[in-house]
């Protein structure tokens, strides 16, 4: 029994502790943040992990999913799925994009026809 494709989200950015950005999931960002690692970066906007922030994730972060996550470098992993409203609705976005030479109408008209014979067959 095979597993649908699930397009891979990128996450969100955010930097590390020498200012190159990374991407990571909803739950970790919320999660650095709740432990006083992150602080908002004046110039970009994004958290950042704060230098003893960074110490402290070093030693106290280790072998967690964090630790794997991110490394112990904060390199951030290459590619992370994030499964938060607004990562689904990019994947949503992603999954509605036609593809060259097909009809981006078809979809809307088969969805009328649709609603139409479920509004017929609806209870009364």
């Amino acid at each position: 029994m095979g597993t649908a494709f699930q397009p891979q989200v990128g996450g969100h950015e955010m930097l590390n502790h020498l200012g190159k950005p990374i991407r990571v999931t909803e739950r970790t960002l919320d999660g650095l943040d709740l432990r006083g690692y992150l602080q908002r970066d004046k110039q970009t906007g994004l958290k950042q992990i704060t230098p003893i922030g960074y110490r402290v994730f070093v030693e106290a972060e280790r072998a967690t999913d964090w630790w794997y996550e991110l490394g112990q470098d904060l390199s951030g992993a290459n590619q992370v799925v994030c499964r938060c409203a607004k990562c689904e609705r990019k994947v949503s976005e992603i999954d509605k994009t036609p593809l060259p030479g097909l009809n981006p109408l078809a979809d809307d008209e088969n969805s009328r026809m649709v609603r139409e014979i479920m509004s017929r067959r609806a209870i009364k």
